[in-house]
């Protein structure tokens, strides 16, 4: 191998190396944000799945575990009671061409988990 393709390949591994750091500090700390290895998105279980007929009451955003980027909630109310339900990565939810809002009617399949003591749905469509 000449000297310049040497160089150009030394480059190149500088340039990479940051990023292949950083992705592995964040692994460490508690998985790549909505990643399939954090342990928030692991609550998801296909033994629990039901789907939900409901009015939107409040859409806001949490941030399900530390280090996590903001997601998107809803309150549903459904009949008597009410339901939180977790749709995802704001980023992903905000950039749908669907908008949901308050009073909104809507049919919501997912997983229901535990989530800080609460029975919640983690939307999957």
């Amino acid at each position: 191998m000449n000297k310049s393709r040497k160089l150009i390949l030394f480059i190149f591994v500088l340039l990479l190396l940051p990023l292949f750091l950083c992705a592995q500090n964040q692994q460490r700390k508690g998985g790549m944000f909505w990643s399939p290895n954090n342990t928030y998105v692991k609550m998801y279980n296909p033994n629990t799945v039901k789907t939900i007929k409901a009015t939107v009451k409040l859409v806001n955003q949490f941030t399900p575990q530390k280090g996590m980027k903001v997601g998107i909630h809803l309150v549903m109310q459904t009949g008597e009671d009410q339901l939180e339900v977790h749709l995802g990565p704001a980023w992903f939810i905000e950039n749908q061409e669907l908008k949901i809002h308050s009073g909104d009617d809507l049919i919501i399949t997912g997983s229901m988990v535990t989530f800080q003591e609460k029975e919640v749905l983690i939307a999957h469509s």
